[in-house]
């Protein structure tokens, strides 16, 4: 770990920071052709999504701050989930939305469950606010927990979970919510899109559910970084009282505005990338006959190996190609996760795969 500032909080110098992937991709030598490890959009987005983004740049007003409050993409949001706008927000992307949650409702001390394994950005951030992260082990058997009563101000969970692809079916996390009143639920559905039911309705039903969403994945928009939430209206107006108006750009919320609205690409990636999960997970299982395969409701699947060895083998043998997928080893032994490009994009990943002895 890099040295901390003598003036950082003895919370901050004690934190374990998340963890990127790789940047190669930035490199003004890049070697990367399929960049699989953040299980962003592969494709990509329509130029009728961009263009907007370009009008808006001919206008010369990039000297002003972002629109405050957008309401036509807020309007956009509500139409697309089928919910109030009141119950909405956006932030600039999910990542931060974790950091208004966390200053809004946690304090020193709070208890937060996070049903692991999962995605790590939100530990950290609930490390930073010196609140008390309890781990619990929900989805690393290849099926989940048991478990419905958490007793703990707030409770987190992807769903689908990443990296290991289940979904809790809206019957159980409706009892979660029920039997569990006095703790908020953050439910992370980054991969919604790709597979099963949206708990977004519940929205109107509870006041202890509050659902994340973004354009980073099935829309291909990760670079824009916009995500929003979707919660109780009093939910919504605590993370407001502390958002920054201005913290979403004005190029983030034109293109996101415009996706919502031509949301029909969208619908043909997932399509596409679900064809193509169910053919890659058919070619692993006959080229890697002890390989453990999960995760049926992402953009992505979670391989795990027989040993270190040979997970660390695969991983380089794709990178020397440019083929780059994250190493998962921390969140489940000796797996990593690869985001599945669609159709269009398979065959170089299938070739260099059938390569790999």
């Amino acid at each position: 770990m890099k040295s901390i500032s003598k003036f950082a909080t003895s919370k901050i110098k004690k934190l374990k920071p998340y963890i990127a992937a790789s940047q190669d991709i930035w490199n003004k030598d890049t070697k990367t052709k399929l960049k699989l490890d953040w299980n962003e959009g592969v494709l990509e987005p329509p130029k009728e999504i961009t263009i907007a983004a370009t009008n808006f740049l001919n206008m010369d007003i990039l000297k002003y701050y972002p629109n405050v409050r957008n309401d036509k993409l807020l309007a956009n949001i509500s139409e697309f989930i089928n919910c109030d706008i009141e119950n909405i927000s956006y932030f600039s992307g999910i990542d931060s939305l974790h950091e208004y949650i966390a200053r809004a409702f946690l304090e020193k001390g709070d208890k937060v469950t996070m049903l692991m394994p999962t995605y790590d950005n939100f530990r950290a951030v609930c490390d930073a606010s010196d609140a008390e992260v309890i781990k619990l082990d929900y989805f690393d058997n290849g099926q989940h927990s048991a478990n419905k009563e958490f007793n703990t101000k707030i409770v987190y969970f992807a769903n689908p979970n990443n990296p290991t692809g289940e979904l809790l079916s809206i019957k159980l996390i409706k009892e979660m919510l029920t039997l569990n009143n006095e703790t908020l639920f953050i439910i992370d559905e980054a991969y919604i899109e790709f597979g099963g039911e949206s708990t977004v309705p519940l929205v109107r039903d509870f006041k202890n559910i509050l659902v994340c969403r973004t354009l980073s994945k099935a829309f291909c928009l990760a670079g824009i970084r916009f995500g929003y939430c979707v919660a109780h209206s009093e939910i919504v107006n605590a993370l407001n009282a502390i958002r920054n108006p201005k913290s979403v750009t004005m190029l983030s919320q034109i293109i996101a505005e415009k996706a919502f609205l031509e949301n029909s690409y969208m619908l043909k990636n997932v399509e596409s990338t679900n064809k193509a999960k169910v053919i890659l997970r058919k070619f692993l299982e006959k080229k890697i006959p002890d390989i453990e395969i999960r995760g049926e409701n992402g953009n992505f699947l979670l391989l795990i190996f027989k040993n270190e060895n040979f997970l660390n083998s695969f991983i380089s043998n794709l990178e020397e190609k440019g083929i780059f997928i994250r190493n998962a080893t921390k969140l489940v032994k000796n797996s990593c996760r690869i985001t599945v490009p669609p159709i269009e994009k398979l065959d170089y990943l299938l070739n260099c795969i059938e390569e790999f002895k």
